[in-house]
């Protein structure tokens, strides 16, 4: 199988959150999506989008949406994506071997999760059928609803130690990661456990 190796990064902080992983050239963006959200333990909310600088690759449901260009924009500061979202193709109707070496996923359109996906090298053909491997990764996911406390954690505002939530200075634990305290958003990932997560996307298809 033809494989090709991707670094996924949260834009604000590429190397305290990250997932690098193999995956077969023949998938299509929609299951791409699918993967990518496992690994970052989201609730997986519909609104979510490809994007290079010719194309923006779209759910059925936000190809009839219209979302701020200024997210587009954000992602790159680049003026020259303004007629990205004009040129929409469907997620499931494209594969990862049509993607280009640098593209953006923006998770959450209303709130805006971004992540730089870069390719590591080119295609390479392996001895295996799995759909996808985790090789390296750092940080347990992304505070659903509440990246303020990820924010404050990251710049030493939030204790490591912190427990429960803390209303008075509006840090809550995350709903959707399973930490006993805050500090073990940090703690070294399984990559075996990673890659079991990664490929349950495509349990359909099996």
């Amino acid at each position: 199988m033809e494989y090709r190796k991707y670094r996924v990064s949260w834009q604000e902080f590429p190397d305290r959150l990250y997932r690098t992983f193999a995956i077969r050239t023949d998938v299509t963006l929609d299951k791409l999506a699918e993967v990518i959200l496992k690994l970052f333990r989201t609730d997986e909310k519909p609104s979510y989008v490809f994007f290079d600088a010719e194309y923006s690759y779209t759910t059925e449901r936000l190809s009839y949406m219209n979302p701020k260009g200024d997210y587009l924009l954000a992602l790159t500061n680049n003026p020259d994506l303004n007629d990205v979202w004009e040129n929409k193709k469907p997620m499931n109707a494209c594969l990862v071997s049509d993607l280009k070496d640098q593209f953006y996923f923006l998770y959450d359109v209303d709130d805006g999760y971004r992540f730089i996906c870069e390719a590591c090298g080119e295609p390479v053909s392996e001895e295996r059928e799995d759909y996808v491997f985790v090789t390296e990764g750092k940080g347990a996911g992304i505070f659903e609803e509440d990246d303020y406390t990820l924010w404050s954690y990251f710049d030493g505002s939030a204790d490591p130690e912190m427990r429960e939530d803390d209303e008075e200075k509006d840090f809550y634990m995350p709903d959707n990661l399973e930490l006993e305290k805050l500090g073990d958003f940090d703690k070294p990932l399984d990559l075996q456990e990673e890659t079991e997560i990664a490929a349950s996307a495509f349990e359909d298809e099996e």
